[in-house]
């Protein structure tokens, strides 16, 4: 056997004759790398999911909190992350200003680490939107429950128009600290949906006192629409055009062939006067000026 020949593949990896050439041994670690590479990927998405809190939360709006920054965070982030918030590394003093939720999460550092969750701007206009919405269904607000169109405005139409900053060195989008604080977050909001009002500045009694006005203006509107329509009527629907048939054919026949069996002889008698029953109303059908 050549010395510069390849090894058996039917013999064990560390039995294999490696590619030599003179005194110098070849051998590939590309594809184990590879391999290992792969397995960590899969182990870290394993962990990730098995960390995920987002099958513990109930409210939609917590669970879109949650499943924004887990799609921001790589699983080793995410892991750590979800072990600080859990661990008491966020401090309980979450701060709501303008859109955004500002909290401290120490590490190894001395001082804490600043974290903030940016929800995306709304316009006047969408939370005159939002009012809208809310004078149609106004119990929504008293259900405690954001989700659909609602939960777009009020936070976020996708997961990735959310933003994250944190003063830690990682420079990563989402870090770990940024996870703790979403988790947090997410607990927040799972047991009081309307949180996410203050967030966004919104006072909630200005918010429902708002909806109450409209919800009474769309009542005077629609009672306006409905006495009109009342009183002035509206046109009428065409006349229906039933289809022609003869009785014969949209009938049963089940009585008729129990009477002519009551007077027949045989099966075949009756099939008989059945049959000429039918050509008489055929007969009769076929005759005339097709007014039947």
């Amino acid at each position: 056997m050549s010395k510069d020949s390849e090894p058996s593949s039917g013999l064990p990896d560390s039995k294999k004759r490696r590619r030599t050439k003179g005194n110098v041994i070849y051998a590939n670690f590309r594809g184990s790398r590879k391999m290992n590479n792969a397995k960590n990927f899969l182990a870290g998405m394993a962990a990730a999911k098995a960390a995920s809190p987002v099958d513990e939360l109930h409210q939609p709006l917590a669970k879109f909190v949650m499943e924004a920054v887990e799609q921001e965070a790589d699983p080793g982030r995410f892991v750590r992350g979800m072990d600080y918030s859990r661990t008491g590394h966020v401090l309980p003093s979450l701060r709501f200003d303008n859109s955004a939720v500002h909290a401290y999460v120490t590490g190894s550092q001395n001082e804490p680490f600043e974290t903030t969750i940016i929800f995306p701007r709304r316009s006047p206009d969408e939370i005159a939107q939002l009012i809208e919405i809310l004078a149609a269904r106004p119990m929504l607000l008293h259900e405690g429950t954001i989700d659909g169109e609602i939960l777009g405005i009020v936070a976020a139409y996708e997961t990735y128009d959310m933003r994250y900053s944190c003063t830690c060195p990682d420079f990563f989008n989402a870090c770990k600290h940024v996870v703790a604080v979403a988790h947090q977050l997410a607990l927040i909001l799972d047991a009081d949906p309307n949180k996410i009002f203050e967030i966004r500045g919104i006072d909630l009694t200005e918010l429902e006192r708002a909806v109450s006005s409209s919800v009474a203006q769309l009542s005077k509107r629609r009672a306006v629409e409905s006495s009109e329509r009342f009183w002035e009527g509206g046109p009428l629907p065409d006349l229906p055009t039933p289809r022609k048939a003869l009785a014969i054919q949209d009938g049963d026949d089940t009585y008729l062939h129990q009477a002519f069996r009551e007077i027949s002889y045989s099966a075949i008698d009756e099939m008989r006067a059945v049959s000429d029953l039918e050509d008489l109303y055929y007969a009769l059908g076929d005759s005339g000026d097709d007014t039947q």
